[in-house]
Order: C-alpha cells, then sequence, then structure tokens
C-alpha cells in the first residue's frame, strides 16, 4: 500500500458499532472531495470517550469492512488495533505519511463536538503540520480556531452508536440504523446483548 501523490481521508472512531451515520458521512464526502483513500480506523482505545462499553476490536474491524464496502476506494485499517493501546491521530498520520511522500494530503475527518478539545489533543501542532481538519458541522458558528479546518454542512442524520447498543440491549429493531450486513453480523455474534 502507498499514498504517493494521493489524497488520504483518515475517518477515525470506535465504530462499536459503525452506523448509517459513518457510511453516509463517508459517502458525502467522496461525492466532494474524491478521495483516492478513505481510510476507516477503529480505534484500540479511544482517547475521547468513555471505553467502557467498547468490544473487541476484531468485531469492530469485521464491521467496519462490511459496511465499507460501497465506498468508493474505501479502506479498513487495523493500525490502532494493531497498535493496542490509547489511539492518538498524530501516531496514526505519521504512520501512514511512511507509506506517502511530500505531495500526500491527509485530511483527518472530525465532527465540530471534538472542537472544543483540539487544543488538548497530543501533539495538536506537529499533527496540523501534517494533516488537515475537514469538520463536519451542523451549528452556523464555525469557531476561529489556529488550526487548519475546513467546515462543510453536515446533511448526515442524527444517529449514534451508543443508542444502537441501548436498542439492542433492550431487545429493539436496529433496522435502518446500520447497514444490513452489520446487523446480521451483530445478530450472528450475538453482540451488545445483555
Amino acid at each position: 500500500m502507498t499514498f504517493s501523490h494521493k489524497t488520504v481521508a483518515l475517518f477515525g472512531g470506535s465504530f462499536n458499532p459503525i452506523h448509517i451515520g459513518h457510511i453516509q458521512t463517508a459517502e458525502y464526502l467522496q461525492s466532494v472531495f474524491h478521495y483516492d483513500y478513505f481510510i476507516f480506523m477503529p480505534v484500540s482505545i479511544p482517547v475521547h470517550k468513555d471505553s467502557s462499553a467498547i468490544i473487541d476490536g476484531r468485531h469492530r474491524l469485521q464491521m467496519s469492512r462490511l459496511a465499507a464496502a460501497v465506498i468508493p476506494n474505501a479502506i479498513v485499517s487495523d493500525m490502532e488495533i494493531k497498535r493496542g493501546g490509547s489511539s492518538y491521530t498524530v501516531d496514526t498520520v505519521r504512520e501512514l505519511l511512511r507509506y506517502g511522500d511530500n505531495e500526500t494530503v491527509i485530511d483527518v475527518v472530525i465532527g465540530d463536538d471534538l472542537l472544543p478539545g483540539l487544543p488538548k489533543w497530543k501533539e495538536i501542532d506537529a499533527l496540523c503540520s501534517l494533516a488537515h481538519f475537514v469538520c463536519l458541522t451542523r451549528e452556523s458558528i464555525r469557531p476561529q480556531l489556529p488550526y487548519p479546518i475546513t467546515y462543510i454542512d453536515n446533511p448526515i442524520i442524527e444517529v449514534s452508536s451508543s443508542q444502537i447498543r441501548d436498542r439492542i440491549k433492550n431487545g429493539e429493531s436496529i433496522d435502518g440504523l446500520v447497514p444490513s450486513s452489520v446487523a446480521g453480523y451483530i445478530a450472528e455474534n450475538n453482540l451488545y446483548a445483555k
């Protein structure tokens, strides 16, 4: 795998489970930016979220592979899960750039919920020298931060992984909230049940 002279989107998350909001985000960004590679990167241990409910990485990887199959130029990477420990974006970008060159452009996809915490990200200044942020936002107010950020309207429906996990625990349907392939995998492996 090489990223020389390529545009790359890095879309990280716990994907616990991956859902249609994630997939619609990827489809939307691909329609706007036409990335050479769109990388889904399931984290090992999320830094900015509670990790108590997170399931084994092999399940999150497989669900991500099933869901990402519909996205043009999509890759699901096990880089952070293999690395283990807390997943820091700057470490992942550095590792990805080892497969690229001076012409490689990496966009880190974030939601506007992460903006307030950006100054506390590990080596944020180093990260900003290596990559650019693409921020999906539902707010008309877009803060002026000292980071390379492109803001883009987020037309994606409201759905969360925690909502899906709760529905499964309560025996409720998740139809329409996750791709059917992911729903089948969850049922087959009895994930998130009580």
